[in-house]
């Protein structure tokens, strides 16, 4: 994954690292790791990422296989 595709879709939506975690029920920590550091949720969170964002999964996570 690219680390800065969360950011991007983030902040074209207009949207802080809180509100992406309340849509997605994770916490704000998990967003700001996935943007800093690259870190890869399990596929159920990176699901209510992409839902929260309003985007397919493979749209921030380009290499993980469509279940």
């Amino acid at each position: 994954m690219n680390a800065n595709v969360l950011k991007k879709l983030r902040t074209q939506r207009g949207l802080a690292n809180a509100a992406v975690a309340v849509r997605a029920r994770v916490g704000t920590a998990t967003i700001t790791m996935i943007e800093r550091y690259g870190y890869e949720p399990r596929p159920g969170t990176k699901q209510r990422i992409a839902d929260a964002l309003g985007v397919d999964v493979q749209a921030i996570w380009p290499s993980d296989e469509v279940v």
